[in-house]
C-alpha cells in the first residue's frame, strides 16, 4: 500500500504546501509454503529444501530429535535451502525440521514440520568437498549405530580401489572411532575417474561388511595429484 504525506507549513504569512514523495508501507515475509528434506549415502546430513517467501531476506532453521520435545535453533539461510552439517547428529535417529521466514520488519509462522531417519552408518569426515594433498593425515571418523558390525574401508574408483595402510582386513566399527593414515602417491592413475574440480580428481572412501560386501556408506573426498 502507498500513501502520501501532506504538510502545510505557513513561512511569513504565506502558506506554502509541500508534497511528500509516495512510500511503500513493509510488512514481514509470508510464512514457508512447503518443506521438504532429504538424505544421501554420499552426504549423510539431512538436507532442506523450502519454498522461498516473498520478501524474506533470511530464513531460521529449527530442529528437534523425536526423543525432545522442544526445538532449537540450528542455523540460517539466505536462499531456500540448508544443509544441517551438524556432526552431534546421531546415525538411525529420526529429526525434525522447520522453517520460518525473516526480514527487517519481522519474521513469518513457521513452516509445517518434516521428518528424517538419519543413517545406520554415518561418514563424519572427510566431508564432500574436502581436499588431501599426498602425503597428508587423513583421519576418517565414523558413527554407527551397529558397533558389532564388522567391516572394511577402501578408498579408489570401480576396481582400482585399495585399503589404507593399517586398515586392511577386519574392521570392528564403534560408535566413533577415528582411523588415522597417511595419504599414499599410489592413488593414481584412477583410469576412468573424471575430476571433480580444477585442482583434485575424486575418490571415494566406502565401508563395507566383508561378508556380504554390501556397503555401508560412503563419502567423496578430493586428493591432489601434485605434492
Amino acid at each position: 500500500m502507498k500513501k502520501t504525506t501532506i504538510f502545510w507549513v505557513m513561512v511569513s504569512g504565506l502558506l506554502a504546501q509541500f508534497f511528500c514523495s509516495p512510500t511503500s508501507t513493509q510488512n514481514p515475509p509470508g510464512r514457508v509454503a512447503s518443506i521438504s528434506v532429504s538424505d544421501s549415502m554420499a552426504l549423510p546430513f539431512p538436507s532442506l529444501t523450502f519454498s522461498a517467501s516473498p520478501g524474506a531476506q533470511s530464513y531460521v532453521i529449527e530442529r528437534r530429535c523425536i526423543s525432545d520435545s522442544v526445538y532449537h535453533s540450528v542455523g540460517s539461510a539466505t536462499d531456500a535451502g540448508f544443509i544441517d552439517f551438524d556432526t552431534s547428529l546421531l546415525p538411525e535417529t529420526t529429526y525434525f525440521y522447520k522453517v520460518k521466514a525473516r526480514n527487517a520488519i519481522g519474521e513469518s509462522a513457521f513452516s509445517d514440520s518434516v521428518s528424517v531417519l538419519t543413517p545406520r552408518y554415518m561418514i563424519l569426515s572427510p566431508r564432500q568437498g574436502d581436499v588431501f594433498k599426498i602425503n597428508d593425515t587423513m583421519r576418517v571418523l565414523i558413527k554407527t549405530a551397529d558397533p558389532s558390525a564388522v567391516g572394511g574401508i577402501e578408498f579408489g574408483e570401480g576396481l582400482n580401489e585399495f585399503s589404507p595402510p593399517g586398515i586392511a582386513g577386519t574392521f570392528h566399527m564403534y560408535p566413533s572411532q577415528v582411523l588415522k593414515f597417511a595419504v599414499p602417491a599410489t592413488f593414481f592413475p584412477f583410469g576412468s575417474t573424471v575430476p571433480m574440480s580444477t585442482v583434485s580428481d575424486s575418490c571415494y572412501i566406502l565401508i563395507f561388511d566383508y561378508a556380504t560386501l554390501d556397503t555401508y556408506a560412503y563419502s567423496y573426498g578430493y586428493f591432489k595429484v601434485t605434492n
